[in-house]
């Protein structure tokens, strides 16, 4: 599996002083995904996490 390191420097802003964030999913099994049911497919299984986090 592999790994990243973040490194902060500052507070995170978006360049206009809002702060920003950076998430990081890891999602199993999504290349069966697009492969049996095309990209269009698994790109919805990407934005569900994404959508489902931001909810919260």
């Amino acid at each position: 599996m592999p790994s990243a390191t973040v490194q902060r420097s500052g507070a995170p802003t978006d360049g206009a002083g809002t702060p920003a964030a950076l998430l990081m999913f890891d999602l199993d099994h999504l290349k069966p995904i697009n492969d049996t049911g095309g990209h269009a497919l698994g790109d919805g299984r990407v934005v569900q996490p994404v959508g489902i986090s931001a909810a919260r």
